[in-house]
C-alpha cells in the first residue's frame, strides 16, 4: 500500500531532518549540473565566489601588498556587482529570520576597513558543503604574491576552532547531573533504603542532559556551518604567511584571521553562515 508522506515538523528541520536535507540536496544538485555543463567545476565554482584567477593575478602585481589587500578586499567589494550579490544574500537572510536587516544584521554583510587603513575585515559566506570563501582571501593573496616573482609559503597556522569550543561535553553533563541528582536525593532522604532506584533515577537524569548536550551541539553546528569551517582550518586557510621576494629577498607577512562568527538565519536551507576575516599586512616581522 502506498504511504502518504508524512509532514516535518519544525524541530525536524531545525535538525536538518534527513527528508528535508534530501530535497535540497536534490535542488542544488541539479543547478550545479547545469551550470557545470557549461564551464569545467573548478573555474566556475571559483568565479562564482569571487576568487582570483592565475590569468588576472600579474595585473595586480605593481600594487603594494597593503593596496592589493585593500583593492581586493574593501574597494572591488563596493562595486555594482558585489552589491547585487550583497543585496541578494541579505533578502534571503530576512526571508529566512523573517526581521529587518539593520543595524548589526547590517553591519555583517559588508567589508570594513580600519581608520588607520591598516586592516580590513571581510565576510565570507559558507556552508558545510561549500568554504570556498574562507579559503578565498589565502588563494587571492598567495596569486597576488606569486604574481610580483615571490614566493608564497604559511608562516604561523592558526589552528583554534571557535565552534567546536561553543560545543558542550555530554559525557560531562551526563556525569555532574547523575552525581548532582544522586547527592540530592541521598541529602534529602528519598528513596532510603533503595539504592538501585535511587541510581535509576539519577542515571535517566543523566541520560536526559547528555542527550540536551548532543541536541545543542547539533544546532549549534548547524547555525555555523561547522564541517565547512573544520574544511577550511584544515586546509591551512588561516594564519600568517609569508611572501618572500626571489630576487632581493625582501619579505612581508599577512594575517588572516576569523575575528567574528555569524550563524546562519533560522532555518532556511540557502541561508549561509558568515566569518568576518580579519586582514592585515606586515612589512616587518610579526607583531
Amino acid at each position: 500500500m502506498r504511504q502518504r508522506n508524512r509532514s516535518i515538523r519544525p524541530d525536524e528541520r531545525d535538525q536538518g531532518h534527513p527528508a528535508c536535507r534530501g530535497r535540497c540536496q536534490r535542488l542544488w544538485i541539479g543547478v550545479l549540473g547545469f551550470v557545470l555543463s557549461l564551464q569545467g567545476c573548478v573555474s566556475v565554482v571559483a568565479k562564482l565566489s569571487g576568487v582570483l584567477m592565475p590569468e588576472d593575478a600579474p595585473r595586480y602585481a605593481s600594487l603594494a601588498p597593503e593596496d592589493f589587500v585593500k583593492t581586493r578586499f574593501f574597494d572591488e567589494e563596493q562595486s555594482a556587482f558585489l552589491d547585487g550579490v550583497d543585496v541578494v544574500s541579505k533578502k534571503l537572510d530576512q526571508i529566512a529570520s523573517r526581521v529587518p536587516s539593520r543595524g548589526a544584521s547590517a553591519y555583517r554583510h559588508k567589508a570594513e576597513i580600519s581608520k588607520d587603513g591598516s586592516t580590513v575585515t571581510w565576510p565570507a559566506y559558507f556552508t558545510d558543503a561549500n568554504f570556498i570563501q574562507l579559503a578565498r582571501p589565502a588563494i587571492d593573496i598567495k596569486r597576488y604574491c606569486e604574481a610580483t616573482g615571490a614566493s608564497w609559503e604559511l608562516y604561523q597556522p592558526y589552528t583554534d576552532d571557535p565552534i567546536a569550543g561553543m560545543n558542550r561535553n555530554p559525557i560531562f553533563a551526563y556525569l555532574d547531573a547523575q552525581n548532582r541528582v544522586s547527592r540530592y536525593l541521598a541529602a534529602n532522604g528519598a528513596f532510603a533504603g533503595a539504592e538501585e532506584v535511587q541510581n535509576a533515577v539519577a542515571s535517566n537524569i543523566g541520560m536526559e542532559m547528555l542527550e540536551e548536550a548532543e541536541h545543542y551541539n547539533s544546532r549549534v553546528n548547524a547555525q555555523f556551518s561547522s564541517r565547512g569551517f573544520e574544511a577550511a582550518l584544515r586546509a591551512k586557510t588561516f594564519g600568517v604567511f609569508r611572501c618572500q621576494s626571489l630576487q632581493d629577498g625582501k619579505t612581508w607577512f599577512v594575517s588572516i584571521l576569523p575575528a567574528v562568527l555569524i550563524p546562519r538565519s533560522g532555518t532556511n536551507q540557502l541561508s549561509s553562515s558568515i566569518a568576518r576575516l580579519a586582514l592585515r599586512v606586515y612589512r616587518s616581522g610579526v607583531r
